[in-house]
C-alpha cells in the first residue's frame, strides 16, 4: 500500500525511478518498438544508410517478435523519417514510381541517389 504524501513533503527520488521502471517493463516490447518506428526521423547531416540501418533494425525486431511489416509500410516508413531538405526528392519519387510495389531497399537506393 501506498502512503499519501503530507503537504510540503518531498517525493522520494529513488522511489519514483522504481516506480517509472515498473512501469515501463509493463509495457510490451513490441508497443515500444511499434512507437519508436513510428517516431523515427533521419536528422539533418546524417547518412540515408544509417537511418535505412535504424529502420530495418526496428522491423528485424518487430518480425522477431511475430509482428509483420509488409515492404510498402517500410518503404512508406523511410521515405516519412526523411528531413525536410529531401522533399523535393521524396515528392519525385512518390510521383514517378508505385510506391506499393517498390522494395526497400530501391526507394533507400534512390533516396540516395539524389
Amino acid at each position: 500500500m501506498v502512503k499519501p504524501r503530507t503537504l510540503g513533503e518531498e517525493p522520494d527520488a529513488k522511489k519514483s525511478k522504481q516506480a517509472l521502471a515498473f512501469l515501463l517493463q509493463a509495457i510490451p516490447e513490441e508497443m515500444v518498438l511499434q512507437i519508436e518506428l513510428e517516431g523515427l526521423r533521419m536528422k539533418e547531416g546524417e547518412l540515408v544508410d544509417d537511418c535505412a540501418t535504424k529502420l530495418s533494425g526496428l522491423v528485424s525486431k518487430l518480425r522477431s517478435l511475430g509482428h509483420e511489416v509488409e515492404e510498402e509500410e517500410l518503404v512508406r516508413r523511410v521515405l516519412d523519417a526523411m528531413p525536410k531538405s529531401f522533399l523535393q526528392i521524396m515528392a519525385s519519387i512518390e510521383q514517378c514510381f508505385e510506391l506499393d510495389i517498390m522494395l526497400f531497399d530501391e526507394a533507400v537506393g534512390r533516396l540516395k541517389a539524389y
